[in-house]
């Protein structure tokens, strides 16, 4: 993988973050998302690359599966996925 596209992996696994963060307000979803609307807002359709970028944030404890369906295309942002958004807004980085 070059430098380009990994700076490229690295801003659109924080642009999927933080559109999931945007789009999961509990008032309005009760904090579940769908991957393929975290996609459309964002212009990505290619779900094989929706996945992988949702498992990896998986994986890092950023998103989290919805209990009830338990599958990996319905999410919800953890605790530590708030933080990160919040972290990157304050440094300017959003």
């Amino acid at each position: 993988m070059s430098e380009g596209s990994s700076k490229l992996t690295v801003a659109l696994i924080r642009r999927i973050l933080m559109t999931a963060y945007k789009l999961g307000d509990p008032r309005y979803t009760g904090g579940v998302i769908r991957m393929e609307e975290v996609g459309r807002e964002i212009g990505v359709h290619d779900r094989d690359l929706l996945e992988k970028i949702t498992r990896v944030l998986v994986i890092n404890k950023d998103l989290r599966p919805d209990p009830e369906t338990n599958e990996i295309d319905m999410f919800r942002v953890t605790r530590q996925g708030r933080a990160k958004v919040h972290r990157w807004r304050h440094e300017g980085q959003a």
